[in-house]
């Protein structure tokens, strides 16, 4: 049986972890494999809360899956051949930052977090946090797929493209709710 290795970093996030962890053990395709799932944040505490969720959700689906919980990614991440990032400091109140300051010097846009003025500067403290994680990852799985869901994915997969030996994926669930908004207002 064929050796996979998962490993998400940002776990102990409760809206990316918790969809994260659910999306892998449900997942019928891993069955065929010998999946080793490592959660990996630097918060202790929400880490172990999303370890005790992943240990019910792997019960409840029957998975065989075996999950680890790691504080240090590099201790997770030898081996990867997947790495799912989700990564952020002070995520709301930064955001809010990045959405109103520009507006009140008159620069109009829709989102602080993915567009307009305020954007370069979520790019930038995403890139300090994203750049050394993808620095591990050059040393210790460079073969490993980097799936980024840090925001503003569209510019820290460029960056990573630019300044990175890495293969990196940008996901965004942004479509999927556009999709199911326009359904409701249609």
């Amino acid at each position: 049986m064929k050796r996979l290795k998962i490993v998400v970093i940002g776990a102990g996030s409760a809206q990316f972890g918790r969809g994260m962890i659910v999306d892998v053990l449900a997942c019928q395709e891993l069955r065929d494999y010998d999946v080793t799932f490592s959660l990996v944040d630097i918060n202790k505490d929400a880490l172990n809360l999303m370890f005790r969720f992943a240990q019910k959700v792997k019960e409840n689906f029957s998975s065989p899956v075996e999950i680890q919980a790691e504080t240090d990614r590099i201790r997770a991440l030898p081996g990867a051949d997947y790495v799912v990032v989700s990564v952020a400091q002070n995520r709301w109140d930064l955001w809010e930052k990045d959405f109103y300051i520009p507006i009140a010097y008159g620069f109009k846009h829709v989102y602080g977090e993915n567009g307009g003025p305020g954007a370069a500067f979520h790019t930038l403290r995403s890139l300090h946090l994203m750049i050394p994680i993808c620095r591990d990852m050059e040393r210790l799985c460079p073969e490993a797929l980097l799936m980024n869901f840090t925001n503003p994915e569209s510019r820290v997969c460029l960056a990573i493209s630019r300044f990175t030996s890495l293969r990196a994926v940008g996901l965004c669930h942004g479509p999927v709710s556009t999709l199911k908004k326009t359904a409701e207002i249609l």
